[in-house]
């Protein structure tokens, strides 16, 4: 996470940066049964970033929208894509809806689908 948002540091663009990538560890029981480890973490979910590279603007300009709330995980769903990215692909290309106004439906329609399990 940390090498896109360097990557997208940019005074001049607005970024928009969509992340339905918060999944579980699988192998977070292995890992947390091993005691204290030094490269892998066993919490789950995608952790926020940490710094954004040398020079950076503190994500000036850049939008970073996830599959849930940070620390929780995603679900996959039922069908072919999770219920963020079915949300997200019915509202994405509406003509003349502001980026805000569609992750507000996005949000809305994953609370409805997984009944306030992702939010």
């Amino acid at each position: 996470m940390d090498t896109i948002m360097a990557g997208l540091d940019d005074q001049i663009r607005t970024n928009i940066l969509i992340l339905d990538a918060c999944r579980n560890n699988p192998m977070a029981p292995q890992v947390a049964s091993a005691g204290p480890s030094r490269g892998i973490e066993a919490g789950s979910g995608l952790a926020a970033p940490t710094s954004l590279g040398s020079g950076s603007t503190l994500g000036a300009g850049t939008l970073i929208a996830y599959a849930t709330a940070p620390g929780q995980v995603a679900l996959d769903g039922e069908g072919a894509n999770s219920p963020f990215s079915t949300a997200l692909s019915r509202h994405v290309g509406t003509p003349g809806l502001e980026v805000q106004q569609m992750l507000t439906r996005v949000r809305a329609e994953v609370v409805a689908a997984t009944k306030g399990k992702q939010v």
